[in-house]
């Protein structure tokens, strides 16, 4: 019912599309600062190393969802991409025991 009141006027379904999009299509910066912190502190704590390494995959498959690179016709992108992965290896050594 209160959705209905914010759209009953929308003329044609590209315009509602859009509506919903631009409404609900916000990033979700609560949820992606959870995963931030939960890859901060992951530490191996005694695993194996395919255990921790799953785990930190698996945070960052979750964060790679709403955290998006834009694409552009320039190589910016790949340089992000690039340094986004190589903090995750440094993620990775920062979270192993020190055995």
């Amino acid at each position: 019912p209160k959705l209905c009141k914010s759209v009953a006027y929308v003329d044609s379904a590209q315009k509602l599309w859009e509506y919903f999009k631009k409404r609900y299509a916000v990033a979700n910066i609560r949820k992606i600062h959870k995963l931030k912190a939960e890859i901060a502190l992951c530490k191996q704590d005694s695993q194996e190393v395919v255990q921790f390494f799953s785990k930190l995959m698996n945070l960052w498959n979750e964060l790679d969802t709403y955290v998006k690179i834009p694409a552009c016709t320039c190589r910016s992108a790949e340089k992000i991409v690039k340094a986004m992965e190589h903090d995750k290896i440094h993620q990775f050594f920062m979270g192993l025991d020190d055995e």
